[in-house]
């Protein structure tokens, strides 16, 4: 029996669209589960000094995911198609003027999703309380840096591998929507077949347009390819570290190490819920991996 939160069609304003340095769309995977963690911490009550009359303290959200319905980038209609729109912040303050400061830009996007997260260790008998101290600190947070507008419905669920019923009820919670998921099982055989992971990554996001000719060679119409079959997108899933672990002069958190980092990115789908014969097929994890020096989040098992 696994036990889920399901937070359905939750409308999100201005969140980050820039989910790694040269990817542009719904924000990463990262911002999810980090969004997720931090939700668990307030639920759990740490850093609250106040005590609350149920303890959520051995309660943990091992797995997370997000089902889009449906999502608004932030573009203009330009001079040469359409640009996608950027603020800078903070402005900067120059006499009786502010100025946009030079490097830090930030597109946005308005987008409605459904976040299924899996819970460890919550006692049945505590499921309106968990629900209640959920609303109650969810509209204090943001996502990916975009504020809650509108939440439909909250519940808790509940599903069993020898009820398939149970599975389809979950299931069609997250409809109508586009779940996320890895597909870095690409990238891995075509690397092991020798393609630069750089090139198999553009090979499977670029459309080819071919043009139609008839038989005076005047142009009648274009065709569009691509590689591969779904909807198939670059995604950012964590980081790289590029640097010892250390403390470095006017960090956020004193106690705690600090490393520079760089994104990294794979290959991702969106795939309809109904799909998927399992819940876990849809999750995702973190995952550390020590010797690379990679902090992931992971939905594949390979």
């Amino acid at each position: 029996m696994s036990t889920y939160l399901v937070i359905r069609k939750m409308q999100i304003h201005n969140a980050n669209a820039m989910s790694s340095t040269y990817t542009i769309g719904v924000p990463a995977m990262t911002a999810w589960l980090g969004a997720v963690h931090a939700l668990e911490r307030k639920v759990r009550g740490l850093n609250q000094k106040k005590r609350e009359d149920t303890d959520f303290s051995e309660i943990h959200f091992t797995g997370v995911a997000v089902s889009f319905h449906k999502t608004r980038l932030h573009v203009f209609k330009g001079a040469y198609g359409n640009a996608v729109v950027n603020t800078a912040n903070p402005l900067i303050k120059k006499g009786a003027d502010w100025e946009r400061p030079p490097t830090i830009e930030e597109p946005h996007i308005d987008l409605s999703a459904s976040i299924l997260i899996e819970i460890d260790g919550l006692d049945p008998d505590d499921k309106d309380a968990i629900l209640e101290k959920v609303q109650s600190e969810i509209w204090r947070m943001k996502i990916a840096g975009g504020d809650i507008n509108r939440i439909q419905s909250m519940s808790i669920q509940y599903t069993d591998v020898d009820d398939p019923a149970t599975i389809r009820r979950v299931r069609g919670m997250l409809m109508p929507g586009y779940v996320i998921i890895e597909r870095r099982d690409i990238l891995k055989q075509e690397m092991e077949n020798g393609t630069n992971g750089l090139d198999a990554l553009l090979d499977y996001t670029k459309v080819n347009m071919s043009a139609r000719k008839d038989e005076n060679g005047k142009i009648t119409g274009w065709n569009l390819s691509r590689k591969g079959t779904g909807w198939i997108i670059p995604i950012s899933v964590g980081f790289k570290g590029l640097s010892p672990l250390g403390i470095c002069r006017n960090q956020r958190d004193k106690e705690t190490q600090h490393r520079f980092a760089e994104s990294v990115v794979t290959l991702g789908e969106f795939r309809m819920p109904y799909h998927f014969d399992s819940i876990d097929d849809m999750m995702w994890r973190y995952a550390y991996d020590e010797n690379q020096e990679l902090y992931l989040c992971r939905n594949q098992k390979i």
